[in-house]
């Protein structure tokens, strides 16, 4: 799943957008989240709505 995330957001943004596998794999069930994870969580976040904007363009 994550190839055809990163295949999107190449897409997307015309750039890799930088996804540190030491925090995708971290523990995100210990709270409070680390600032790094919060971080990821927003930009995966907006990486998805990003890419569904262009998607809806396509229409």
């Amino acid at each position: 799943m994550y190839a055809i995330t990163r295949q999107l957001s190449y897409c997307a943004f015309k750039q890799s957008i930088p996804k540190d596998s030491n925090v995708r794999c971290s523990d995100w069930e210990k709270f409070p989240l680390s600032k790094t994870q919060e971080n990821y969580a927003a930009i995966d976040a907006y990486v998805g709505y990003a890419i569904y904007m262009k998607l809806a363009e396509l229409e």
